[in-house]
């Protein structure tokens, strides 16, 4: 089976439990193909870390706070020379905490993904580094959040859920007020008309169905602003 064949099944797939319009699984976008095949590193246990380089932990810190100056220029200020750099020192931390067994090496994946995500053609690689990132430290909330950011474009509603499934309970309510944001087409969201509603409902039926209660707080609040802006005259 290809890889776009695998793909599509993996999401087609869940369309029975989610009940979403057919209309929703039209096109498989090459991002959901890639992460589809990354989910088995957020489904297995993360590996025990208990190392300490901090020689190594002072390094990454520079790096974390070059790669956050240059994110926070304008666009046309970048330069794009500085990537490649950054994510050569970033790759060298990776190895080195990685050998050391010290948990610092998920900080190091996710500095690794934000030196990629900027440069052409470079999806696949900034995608595995999220997802190493989200193996090695499950609960980063700013590291599941940056995923969806960069998935979300365009969204494909299928990958959403079965990835925002995979989050869990302490970076819940983040994802789920991002989600609500991209269902109302905020965000730079290319969602058609009736994918935000099935977005919402789906939502809400997982963090029920999960007995997720900050999501479900989340949601129940969105609920109630809505109810109150549809009885305004």
């Amino acid at each position: 089976m290809t890889m776009n064949m695998a793909g599509r099944w993996f999401f087609c797939s869940m369309y029975s439990r989610w009940g979403l319009p057919h209309a929703l699984l039209a096109k498989l976008p090459e991002m959901a193909r890639s992460v589809a095949g990354l989910f088995w590193l957020v489904d297995q246990p993360a590996p025990i870390l208990r190392g300490h380089h901090l020689a190594v932990r002072g390094e990454l810190e520079a790096v974390e706070a070059e790669c956050v100056a240059e994110t926070a220029k304008r666009f046309e200020e970048r330069s794009p020379h500085i990537w490649p750099g950054l994510e050569r020192s970033a790759g060298k931390l990776v190895g080195e905490l990685g050998a050391a067994a010290d948990p610092w090496v998920a900080r190091a994946w996710l500095t690794l993904a934000r030196c990629t995500r900027f440069q052409k053609g470079r999806r696949d690689d900034t995608l595995r580094a999220y997802f190493n990132a989200l193996h090695l430290d499950r609960v980063n909330p700013d590291a599941w959040l940056e995923v969806f950011e960069y998935v979300c474009l365009p969204p494909y509603i299928p990958m959403l859920l079965d990835l925002y499934a995979r989050v869990p309970a302490p970076a819940r309510p983040a994802i789920a007020t991002y989600l609500l944001n991209i269902s109302y087409g905020k965000g730079g969201s290319s969602l058609r008309a009736y994918s935000g509603p099935a977005l919402r409902a789906v939502l809400e039926s997982l963090a029920v169905s999960q007995n997720d209660q900050a999501a479900v707080a989340v949601l129940a609040a969105d609920a109630g602003v809505r109810a109150e802006k549809e009885r305004r005259p």
